[in-house]
């Protein structure tokens, strides 16, 4: 329990005005009386927010006095009216304190308006006879003290106070008299006539209104403003024993009259002014700089001049100052000085100090994945790196590609490097990609096939799973080769692409997610079937024609059956496509051209995945003319023949024995023997004539 010492201002003559300051004194107490406001148990160190709850209870007290003047007050817990100068004011009790030393009670007591306050207190022995009340008023600064006569109780036990409503206040702030104290730390500065006080987040105003000193320590009484409407009477504390700290206490808020706690805060003050000016010039305005870790704002000149102490500051600059959208000055140095900042400065008379600021530009880098790096402040005129990872995966056969920066600059590489000459900005571009795998079925091992995707050609062999990843919207297109080959006997074939839900697929398809594509094979058993081949006739005289026919087996109208045709059975060429009839047989009339000896072939395609059937091979025979096959034969012999092939009924007969006649003659040529041909070819004609005759006799009958 820390004790005020209580001076005694009492005078023999009774009624004596005693001037106090700027205020008059109603002397009347007694020699004993004191009006120093005794100080509770209250924290060491520490930041304790300027805010309170409804002082909920009390100890009970009750008076009921007057002077001899006429003045009188009645109250209690419950509150009551001071009738004083002819004003009668209602007051409400906000704290009781039991000073040991002098063993008395001291109560708190408070009258607030829309725009004046005043607080009073009593000091109470619980009994009869005096007790002293002292009084002071905000709107006059008249702090005066006056004797009562008649009851006061004290009783040892607490009362709840009734709470009192929040009102707003347009009390006018000012100092009253000076607080005749200078004291500079991380969050109080005061001087004579004004101070600022940090209440965590908040910077409040003080305005001294009455300074006492005693013994050993001095009460400072303060008006606080917490530019929010908010306003405070307060005791601040300052023991000459302990120059590092002031002790703020009896902090009361003048709206709904609620207490808060106590608060030792480190600060180093001294008796009246700081003996030197500091002044902070910086070519910036709206600077703020903190001076023994209190901050102070410069104006739009970027001066500010503060008293401080003589020995070490500290001192530092703002960090950053704003100077629009993406742009600020940073501190680069103290002038003349060092770069450090904070500081510590030796202070043994007026001192300027200059921080310098450079100008910096802020690049900004937009992107939702990949990582991105090198966002951040840069000099003016700086190259900033940046990058960002190109690919980010998922488990589900999904990713995102980097596409490519947009904004301050378009380039389609993940990393790049850019001037800072200005705030700038970059955005990341992504697009979906989804993996598609590709496999095949029903083709044996170790079959060697090529895979095209969208125009992309790759060599695999079965088994294999192609992965590839596409855009998301974008075309898809797979062709896979060969799609029908024969393998052992065993022919493969192409039949259908589909999904893994077995969803049949036309290739192009739209990608819209990730993919599994199955090439789906079937074997074919091998064919057997069977094409024949006839020619009518095999042997041919000029003008004349051959039908070429023959059947399919196992029949199968309407497919289509090559006739080809050969000089010498090795080098094929197309005489004619012919379209089977309906049970199967083909059929076809050959006009005839010049030649010798022809060897005809049929080829049937059954099925397009399987190899043509063909037929055997037969050969056609023709003769040019009659009269150039026997050339070598007597006149008489080429004009009987050349008679006889006029006549339609032997001309088949002529064409059958032609050719071996003339081979006959040939022969009998190259052998000396013509005599003997002669004769050979003479006994046929006469055969033939016979024939002939006895034919046209049967036709007569």
């Amino acid at each position: 329990m820390l004790a005020l010492a209580l001076v005694a201002l009492t005078r023999e003559c009774r009624g004596e005005i005693v001037v106090w300051g700027q205020r008059s004194l109603s002397h009347k107490a007694s020699e004993n009386a004191s009006f120093g406001i005794p100080v509770p148990r209250f924290p060491s160190t520490g930041v304790i927010p300027l805010f309170g709850s409804p002082l909920l209870q009390m100890t009970e007290f009750s008076v009921d006095a007057e002077t001899k003047k006429g003045d009188y007050i009645k109250a209690s817990n419950d509150g009551g009216v001071l009738f004083i100068k002819g004003k009668y004011l209602r007051i409400t009790p906000w704290n009781t304190i039991y000073d040991a030393k002098t063993e008395t009670w001291v109560v708190f007591l408070a009258n607030v308006t829309s725009n004046n306050f005043r607080i009073a207190f009593l000091y109470l022995r619980n009994g009869t006879g005096a007790f002293n009340l002292w009084y002071y008023e905000y709107d006059s600064a008249l702090f005066e003290g006056y004797i009562f006569y008649g009851a006061d109780q004290v009783r040892n036990r607490t009362r709840i106070t009734p709470p009192v409503l929040r009102q707003s206040l347009s009390i006018s702030p000012e100092a009253k008299n000076p607080s005749r104290v200078s004291a500079l730390g991380p969050t109080l500065f005061l001087n004579d006539v004004h101070g600022l006080y940090l209440n965590r987040t908040e910077t409040l105003s003080l305005y001294p209104l009455l300074c006492r000193t005693f013994a050993s320590v001095s009460e400072i009484w303060l008006l606080i403003d917490d530019h929010r409407g908010g306003y405070y009477y307060s005791i601040f504390y300052v023991f000459e024993t302990d120059r590092a700290h002031v002790l703020r206490a009896h902090t009361l808020r003048l709206n709904d009259l609620c207490q808060a706690p106590f608060e030792n805060i480190s600060v180093q003050w001294m008796p009246g002014p700081f003996p030197y000016s500091l002044s902070v010039i910086s070519n910036q305005g709206n600077v703020t700089a903190k001076i023994n870790g209190f901050p102070f704002k410069s104006g739009q000149s970027g001066r500010m001049t503060v008293r401080v102490p003589a020995g070490d500051i500290e001192i530092e600059a703002q960090k950053e100052i704003a100077t629009g959208n993406g742009s600020r000055r940073v501190f680069h140095e103290w002038k003349w000085l060092t770069k450090s900042n904070p500081t510590i400065v030796k202070v043994t008379q007026n001192t300027d100090l200059y921080p310098t600021y450079g100008l910096q530009h802020y690049l900004s880098i937009s992107s939702t994945h990949g990582s991105p790096k090198g966002e951040g402040w840069y000099d003016s005129g700086a190259t900033a790196e940046f990058s960002v990872e190109p690919l980010v995966g998922f488990s589900n056969g999904t990713r995102l590609v980097f596409s490519r920066w947009t904004g301050d600059q378009d380039t389609t590489s993940s990393n790049g490097t850019i001037a800072v000459d200005r705030p700038k900005m970059l955005r990341a571009n992504w697009k979906w990609q989804y993996e598609t795998q590709v496999t095949t079925e029903g083709l044996p091992s170790g079959t060697a096939m090529n895979l095209t995707i969208n125009g992309n050609q790759t060599a695999t062999t079965v088994p294999f799973t192609y992965r590839c990843w596409t855009d998301l919207n974008s075309a898809l297109t797979i062709r896979i080769d060969p799609i029908s080959f024969l393998s052992s006997q065993t022919r493969y074939v192409l039949r259908q692409w589909h999904t893994e839900s077995g969803t049949a697929l036309t290739f192009p398809v739209t990608v819209k997610g990730p993919m599994q594509i199955t090439a789906r094979y079937e074997a074919m058993e091998p064919f057997v079937g069977k094409i024949t081949l006839q020619a009518d006739p095999t042997v041919l005289l000029l003008r004349d024609t051959a039908i070429i026919k023959g059947t399919t087996n196992p029949a199968r109208p309407s497919t289509t059956v090559n006739l080809l045709w050969s000089r010498d059975s090795r080098e094929w060429f197309l005489l004619a496509a012919v379209v089977t009839s309906s049970d199967g047989s083909y059929e076809y009339t050959w006009k005839v051209q010049n030649f010798d000896k022809l060897y005809l072939k049929a080829s049937w395609i059954y099925d397009r995945d399987f190899e043509p059937l063909e037929s055997s091979v037969i050969s056609v025979a023709r003769v040019n003319s009659i009269g150039g096959a026997l050339s070598q034969f007597p006149e008489f012999i080429n004009g009987l023949f050349a008679l006889l092939a006029n006549v339609p009924i032997v001309k088949q007969l002529i064409a059958a024995i032609s050719l071996p006649v003339t081979r006959i003659h040939e022969a009998a040529g190259q052998t000396s023997i013509a005599a003997l041909t002669v004769l050979i070819c003479l006994a046929l004609l006469v055969v033939l004539v016979v024939a002939v005759r006895k034919r046209k006799a049967h036709r007569q009958s």
